[in-house]
């Protein structure tokens, strides 16, 4: 009975996957879509003990800690515990470039501290394989998230160095991105390090949650190098709810420090870019607000809440979001918008 029916489904969708276009044409609840994505794409979490670098001697990660001290891992894992760190609440996350499962990771405290289930996601073939032999406790999938509808394949540039410096080498691997996104075009010769090519399957999002029965996600952690914003638009918004988002975006002109935002929100704004004022609007139009923008570095990091989320109602209780009305009302581009217009304009935020 199991032959059968694994030669049956196997029968059924070879007519899809014999072209390869076809893929695009699945949405992205498609039960072959969703079936192909759980059985070739997704790997359960390790039941072994972790394998971190940092739980080892010093002598092998004297330079690998130095991510601890980078501004942005230091912001967002300052946010997390300041939104999450409760008695017996544990949630489900996604980290979207999750490097080598330790590197920045958003997500590792979520996960060994909080008692969190979660999915992570990596496309860079390298970064993977390392990610593995962490024995994180997640679900885990070497993909890139889907730019434009159903399962599709796009060209990775990835920088390899020749440098013992784990620090240097790793965060050069973190500048991968794909041709065609804004960060792959304007870091093209800026990072140290050879370029190599490499294709990649991309997957939706919302596929990849599907595949593991999850509606609801506490956190999603989305840092893909540009690839945000089309990440965002194909994402079903209607049928998966998502309490908090973090999201790089962006190379900015703010050239300066802003110190507290509560008291200074109208001078972010107006030293935001075009492409940023694109994302507040897209996001406030899903039920967004923001919480929390990194000023102290060119690429921003911005926090989102849902409102009428738990933890929307927990944060703010009877007080009005200080941030909120500098960033409504913001009409910059259209995203309904046809992909023929839109590739007129180059809009990725």
């Amino acid at each position: 009975q199991i032959f059968f029916m694994c030669a049956l489904s196997v029968y059924i969708m070879k007519p899809f996957f014999s072209n390869k276009n076809k893929l695009e044409q699945l949405p992205f609840d498609h039960p072959l879509l969703v079936q192909l994505t759980k059985n070739q794409y997704l790997e359960p979490p390790s039941k072994l003990p972790y394998n971190l670098t940092l739980d080892q001697n010093k002598f092998y990660y004297e330079h690998y800690e130095q991510y601890r001290f980078e501004f942005a891992y230091t912001y967002c894992q300052e946010i997390i515990k300041e939104l999450f760190d409760l008695p017996n609440h544990k949630g489900f996350f996604v980290e979207a470039g999750a490097l080598d499962g330790e590197f920045l990771s958003n997500s590792l405290i979520l996960e060994k501290e909080f008692g969190w289930s979660g999915l992570l996601v990596e496309m860079v073939p390298e970064n993977y394989h390392q990610l593995k032999h962490k024995h994180r406790h997640a679900w885990t999938s070497n993909c890139c998230l889907a730019t434009r509808p159903g399962m599709h394949s796009e060209i990775l540039y990835t920088f390899t160095t020749k440098s013992k410096n784990d620090f240097v080498r790793i965060s050069a691997k973190a500048r991968s991105a794909l041709l065609g996104t804004l960060h792959g075009e304007a870091s093209d010769g800026f990072i140290p390090g050879n370029r190599e090519y490499v294709p990649v399957t991309c997957l939706p999002l919302g596929t990849l949650l599907m595949s593991l029965n999850v509606s609801h996600v506490t956190l999603v952690s989305l840092d893909v190098e540009g690839a945000e914003p089309a990440v965002l638009q194909h994402f079903p918004w209607g049928r998966i709810t998502v309490d908090v988002w973090i999201v790089e975006h962006g190379f900015q002109n703010v050239d300066f420090f802003l110190g507290d935002l509560v008291h200074h929100p109208e001078k972010l704004y107006d030293n935001l870019s075009l492409t940023n004022k694109t994302l507040l609007n897209f996001m406030d139009q899903r039920g967004y607000e923001v919480y929390s923008v990194s000023t102290h570095i060119k690429t921003l990091n911005y926090v989102f809440i849902r409102r009428g989320s738990e933890t929307f109602r927990r944060i703010y209780k009877n007080q009005k979001p200080q941030l909120r009305s500098h960033f409504m009302n913001i009409t910059i581009i259209d995203w309904n918008k046809t992909l023929e217009e839109q590739n007129k304009i180059k809009m990725v935020f």
